[in-house]
Formats: C-alpha cells, structure tokens, sequence
C-alpha cells in the first residue's frame, strides 16, 4: 500500500518535471503561453501515462474501455479548465506565467484527484491504496 502510493507520487512528480521544463522552454523560445502549456501538457501526459502503466498499474485489471474513457474526459475537463486559467491569470491578472503555471497545475491536479476518488474508486484510485 505505502510503496504503491509513493510509486504513484513519485511518477507524478516526474510527469510535472516534464510538463513544466517543456512549458519552460517553449516560453524560452517565446511561444504563447497556451501553446507552451498545451505542448508541455500533452507530453508530460504520455510520459505519466506510460510510467503510470508501467509502475503503477502494471496488471490486467485496468478496463481500458470504461477507464479509459473516463480518464480522458476527466483529463481533458482538466486540462481546459486549467488552460484557461492560466491564460487568464498571465494575461488579465498579470501573474508571472512561471507562478501561474504552478498554481494551475496544483489547482487542477487536486480537482483531478478528487474526481478520479470519486469515479474510480473501485478502479484505479483504489488501486493505489490496496497494493
């Protein structure tokens, strides 16, 4: 149970190293803030998704038909909320887009969890505590 969820929390962190040295570099090379978020994101996504099956759930028991399907609504509700959150905070409130990506990711990554405990709590979720 207790390597599972560090297992979990430490493919987490990786795929947010990713998404944010991308994000980083696409501002770097002066690509807007939604794009630079949009890229980061969507490799940072493969990289947890492939680490999250590799490590995390490396069983069977995962149903790609039902799971999946939920996790890339759950995701993509996510990842639009906290697109435009973060265009918001850069743009109209004047935050530093550094800040305001961290700020965002910690906001969404917590709404992301509290959905999949709620939805996938007989899947994946449970998953991760029952190892």
């Amino acid at each position: 149970m207790f390597k599972a969820s560090l297992t979990y929390l430490a493919v987490v962190i990786l795929g947010y190293i990713v998404d944010f040295s991308i994000y980083t570099l696409m501002l770097a090379l002066d690509v807007w803030v939604v794009w630079a978020n949009t890229i980061a994101f969507l490799v940072g996504a493969v990289v947890n998704g492939i680490l999250i099956r590799r490590f995390v759930f490396p069983d069977n028991r995962f149903r790609a038909g039902k799971d999946l399907g939920l996790t890339l609504l759950v995701n993509i509700f996510f990842f639009v909320l906290g697109t435009w959150l973060l265009s918001w905070l850069v743009t109209t409130e004047g935050i530093n887009p550094y800040v305001a990506k961290v700020l965002t990711n910690g906001l969404t990554f917590a709404g992301n969890f509290v959905t999949r405990a709620v939805f996938f709590r007989k899947t994946q979720c449970s998953l991760i505590f029952q190892k």
